[in-house]
């Protein structure tokens, strides 16, 4: 018999962060191992792009036109929320694949990550 979930993430977005730390895993491990750093220097824009999607996918980004017509609740104004920061973190993630590096990249890769630490633990712990 399947158990019920307990958490308030949705499955597709568990998947997100079980493969976001797969994704760290290898790059370290190749780079390790095998000295094979490919992976690492592109890793940080491939999580955020894949951290980007997880969050629009959460945020449910293509429900917005339903928002408009039906009204927003609190929680579809925590979606719309999500889904924004998962944009932003898409344009930045895309950045830094293209090469796009500096230190005014990297201050806004920084928040980023921790705006999207922020979204997470709000729609996992306060989100009812």
């Amino acid at each position: 018999m399947a158990r019920k979930r307990k958490d308030k993430t949705t499955l597709g977005f568990d998947y997100t962060l079980a493969f976001i730390s797969i994704i760290g895993f290898l790059a370290i491990a190749l780079n390790s191992f095998f000295e094979w750093a490919f992976l690492s220097d592109h890793v940080s824009g491939i999580i955020l792009v894949i951290l980007s999607v997880g969050l629009m996918y959460e945020g449910k980004l293509f429900k917005i036109k339903r928002w408009l017509a039906d009204g927003f609740s609190s929680q579809d104004f925590a979606k719309l929320i999500t889904s924004i920061v998962g944009v932003f973190i898409l344009i930045v993630g895309v950045l830094n694949l293209i090469g796009m590096t500096g230190p005014k990249i990297a201050v806004i890769e920084g928040l980023s990550a921790v705006i999207a630490i922020i979204v997470i633990a709000v729609e996992t712990f306060l989100v009812k």
